[in-house]
């Protein structure tokens, strides 16, 4: 079994075992995909006797992670062959792109899976989560209309209003992607494909929301909606239960810390937690000196981590803070304030779960009560967002 990133000659190999695993060659999505996204440089192959059994896709993405825009790896289209499924080739793929990913410089990397468990036992664990509402357009009833006016998307112009009122709309997220120009282009493009539409607020302070919509058998599927305050926000539902002659209900996928279901008259139902994405720390070093702390120190603390698919995790890590950033040094102590797998580390690095959680939970060791405070004055939780798809 060999292990390599694609070539050339494997272009093909790698489109077949696409189309057999996930969206059909004829299908929009994948041809705006490879023709227009994918980039073979970025795609991990398993071969075994030449013949490609096995691969995934590093896609390339900047996230605000703890005050800090970092580069990371966003892992798409694992895919195995059906001979080869239950062979033990995801282990050492998966291994490899750890590999992979340290020598690009990126500290960290994302998922989504299909199966969230499938994952468990190489430590990408769950970071991200949605309120996912799936409720009748009529139970949007009585919202007052927006002082705003709609318009729809018709022009790269836009790109600018767009990118203007996510930026305000995640400002006290985290997690998210940030967004290029390029981004947009890509994001726009891939929806229309889908023969979505894309709809822009503006009112007297300038853009204030926008709608990605898709109308499908009787259903509004929202793709992403945003907004810069709460009366915009009622005129975009407002907007979605005009559409009742063409839709019996409207699905979304929204922030954790959406206050939506309180606006509405019967919240009990329709609405649930949804996993999202998945996250996996690559190189423990890097992530911690990385970022920016909300503690300006001084502080110290050593954190034994538990890896087994990266050796260069395998270890004690001494961290001291001054100023809001860390410092990583060699550490000769045999047992570490803090100790935790690679998984329940990025947990809570990420800030899906905090000391407490982790403790309560049985997945952190301890060695002393200064040690927890350390733990949630450098890592406090976090509202995680994060809406790409691929």
């Amino acid at each position: 079994m060999e292990i390599q990133m694609a070539r050339q000659p494997d272009e093909a190999a790698v489109k077949r075992l696409w189309d057999y695993c996930f969206e059909k060659k004829e299908e929009p999505f994948f041809k705006w995909y490879f023709s227009q996204y994918y980039r073979l440089d970025n795609v991990l192959t398993v071969k075994r006797q030449e013949k490609l059994i096995a691969c995934l896709h590093l896609n390339p993405y900047e996230l605000f992670l703890r005050q800090t825009a970092m580069a990371v790896s966003y892992i798409v289209g694992v895919a195995t062959a059906p001979e080869e499924r239950g062979g033990g080739v995801i282990r050492p793929l998966l291994q490899a792109a750890l590999y992979e990913m340290r020598k690009r410089g990126h500290a960290v990397s994302i998922l989504m899976p299909s199966k969230a468990g499938f994952y468990y036992p190489y430590e990408w664990e769950l970071c991200y989560h949605h309120y996912r509402y799936d409720l009748p357009l009529d139970s949007l009833a009585g919202l007052p209309k927006a002082a705003a006016s709609v318009s729809f998307y018709q022009r790269e112009d836009d790109i600018g209003k767009l990118d203007q009122i996510y930026r305000q709309f995640t400002r006290n997220k985290h997690g998210y992607t940030m967004r290029g120009r390029l981004n947009w282009q890509q994001l726009i493009e891939e929806h229309q494909l889908e023969n979505g539409y894309v709809c822009l607020w503006e009112d007297d302070n300038g853009p204030a929301a926008y709608l990605f919509y898709i109308l499908q058998e009787r259903k509004m599927i929202v793709r992403e909606m945003a907004w810069v305050n709460q009366p915009t926000q009622n005129g975009v539902l407002r907007f979605l239960y005009q559409h009742r002659a063409q839709a019996d209900t409207w699905e979304w996928n929204a922030p954790l810390d959406d206050l939506t279901c309180f606006m509405l008259p019967d919240p009990k139902q329709g609405i649930s937690l949804f996993p999202f994405m998945s996250a996996r720390v690559v190189d423990v070093g890097l992530a911690l000196e990385k970022i920016y702390y909300p503690e300006t120190g001084p502080l110290a603390i050593t954190i034994a981590v538990k890896d087994e698919l990266a050796e260069w995790n395998q270890r004690l890590f001494s961290l001291e803070v001054r100023e809001g950033k860390g410092k990583v040094t060699a550490c000769a102590a045999q047992v570490g304030d803090v100790e935790c797998s690679i998984g329940a580390f990025t947990q809570l690095f990420f800030g899906r779960l905090d000391a407490n959680d982790l403790l309560r939970m049985g997945r952190l060791n301890i060695q002393s009560e200064k040690a927890l405070a350390d733990l949630l004055r450098l890592f406090p939780k976090c509202h995680n967002y994060i809406n790409e798809y691929y």
